[in-house]
């Protein structure tokens, strides 16, 4: 079944549910219902009543769409990132930033991982996509892409402030979150294979 018929089946699972459960307090209280709606308070509590459930019902079917369309989200992520034209990118910049060499100005590579993230960072900042997609590798992902990136993006701030802008939020809300999971990683990483220099920027305690 896919996603859509099973958010579709809850919606309508639960809208039976809500009405069976008053039709049965309802028959089973059949003289207090007559008698409630013999006077105008009656009728106004039976009115509250159907709006709490109505209200209930729309919350219930409200949760389940926000989560469902959450996972869609991930879903596009993961997908978007599978793509052959981002997966060459990113190998490209790994490969200029393993030869030591300095990323162009005009380095299409670097432009389109810089969008792909600014993109995704808005969406993590707006609530579409959540961050736990950023736990494991994926995080440990954009913050190297981002540290190799980062002479890139500043150039390009000259002319545009905001450029890359939801990038950098998400790397730095991906460090705080995951501070002491990242921090394990790139412990571990240094010990195996020591990185001199800047390049491993994630080990600086007051950024972590």
């Amino acid at each position: 079944m896919k996603i859509r018929d099973k958010r579709q089946y809850f919606q309508i699972s639960t809208i039976i549910l809500v009405f069976v459960s008053v039709f049965i307090a309802i028959y089973n209280n059949k003289t207090t219902v007559i008698k409630l709606f013999n006077n105008s308070t009656g009728l106004q509590i039976i009115v509250n009543i159907v709006a709490i459930v109505s209200g209930a019902s729309g919350v219930i079917i409200g949760l389940s769409g926000f989560k469902i369309s959450s996972l869609d989200a991930v879903k596009e992520y993961f997908q978007q990132g599978d793509a052959e034209r981002f997966i060459k990118a990113r190998h490209n910049i790994y490969s200029v930033s393993e030869e030591g060499k300095s990323i162009e100005f005009e380095n299409k590579d670097a432009s389109i991982i810089c969008s792909f993230f600014h993109f995704w960072g808005l969406m993590v900042r707006k609530k579409y996509l959540p961050i736990w997609v950023f736990e494991s590798a994926s995080g440990i992902a954009i913050i190297r892409l981002y540290d190799i990136l980062k002479d890139f993006i500043d150039e390009h701030r000259i002319s545009n402030p905001f450029y890359a802008e939801h990038f950098e939020w998400l790397v730095c809300s991906v460090k705080r979150k995951y501070r002491k999971r990242i921090k394990q990683f790139y412990d571990n990483l240094n010990e195996n294979h020591p990185i001199n220099g800047n390049d491993n920027q994630i080990t600086n305690e007051t950024e972590l």
